[in-house]
């Protein structure tokens, strides 16, 4: 893998991208062109739909609220508007279900098409994460099966509490488009991902934002013995402010000083064996890891444990659910960099560690 001898930085990846937009769209418009004029009819029945909903939920509340006089003053008119209220509030939510079924397979189709081709840009082929389904040119909208989705969380949750990057309780997780690939014969898997948890009702509703972004994971060489931790600056307190260091401490993971100077400063780690971690932390990783959150200031996390590296990449800029609103230049251009340029980053990562792990002890 030579990502940075291709790519050495974001602005040699998005003028690839703008080059090959033509690509990209005549790619997705030959398979999407059939439904992408519903696609945008649909998209304005949602909004619609919102409009009657909301508008009947306004009217159901003014009529109902006793205060008015209608029912005193003539029942049936009352009847009547109480009538058209609920009308209003059950065509708008049927409108609203019905488009966001049709909206919701569209984009999965979209990225189902669109990601691999994000992943052809740095030479690597890719498939759906616990998908049955193959997705081609010449599937339709009905070819695309909902019921996976659960099986696809399932895997990518359980690679998420190997890799033991999260300490604070969640009870909301949103898993959208996760595929996997092979680099050098070995497995990579990347992930879109949120994570927050929910207590409370109604008003006293509470969500606490613990991660949105990218969760990947990319096999090694060799089995480590120790487990090795690294973060970013604001987050050796973790997620929440729950104290990431001491959950790991319970595990002999203590915080380990590797005399990095500026990085000492600015990047975390703890591991339960400090000379494995000056082995697979190389200063190629610190160095692009440490460029990473200077243009960002953001908490990247990452983990060393058995035969894998897991890194939690956020990102804000990530679609779940979502892709685009019509299929032109500029916007199969701006969601294609929401996806590849993130990409670009962990792969420079997993390129660190390939090279340190094939280079002899």
């Amino acid at each position: 893998m030579q990502i940075k001898a291709r790519y050495p930085n974001e602005e040699t990846l998005v003028g690839e991208i703008d080059r090959r937009v033509p690509e990209l769209l005549q790619s997705l418009r030959q398979a999407l062109e059939s439904d992408e004029a519903e696609y945008i009819r649909q998209k304005g029945k949602f909004v619609l739909g919102i409009v009657f909903a909301v508008a009947g939920f306004i009217l159901f509340t003014f009529f109902t609220d006793g205060s008015f006089g209608v029912y005193d003053s003539s029942p049936p008119l009352f009847f009547s508007l109480l009538f058209l209220s609920c009308l209003l509030a059950g065509t708008g939510g049927w409108w609203i279900f019905k488009a966001g079924t049709f909206i919701a397979k569209f984009n999965k189709k979209l990225n189902a098409l669109l990601f691999p081709l994000v992943f052809s840009l740095f030479d690597l082929k890719s498939e759906t994460v616990g998908s049955a389904v193959e997705i081609t040119a010449a599937s339709t909208l009905a070819d695309i099966s909902l019921t996976d989705d659960q099986a696809k969380k399932e895997i990518v949750l359980n690679v998420l509490a190997a890799s033991e990057l999260v300490t604070e309780p969640h009870n909301t997780n949103t898993v959208d488009d996760a595929y996997e690939t092979r680099i050098g014969g070995k497995h990579f898997q990347v992930t879109e991902l949120d994570l927050s948890h929910q207590t409370g009702s109604g008003k006293n509703r509470h969500v606490k934002h613990i991660f949105k972004g990218y969760f990947a994971s990319f096999e090694l060489d060799r089995t480590l013995v120790g487990k090795t931790f690294v973060s970013t600056e604001g987050d050796k307190h973790g997620f929440g402010h729950r104290s990431f260091w001491k959950s790991l401490a319970g595990a002999g993971a203590l915080t380990t000083e590797l005399e990095w100077n500026d990085f000492e400063k600015l990047l975390h780690v703890a591991t339960t064996d400090p000379i494995e971690a000056r082995y697979v932390l190389s200063t190629d990783f610190m160095s692009d890891l440490h460029n990473w959150w200077q243009g960002r200031k953001a908490n990247i996390r990452i983990s060393f444990i058995g035969n894998q590296v897991y890194l939690l990449y956020p990102d804000n800029k990530i679609r779940l659910g979502r892709s685009v609103g019509r299929l032109t230049d500029s916007e199969v251009s701006d969601y294609t960099r929401t996806i590849a340029v993130p990409l670009l980053h962990v792969l420079y990562l997993i390129e660190d560690v390939e090279k340190q792990f094939n280079h002899p002890r």
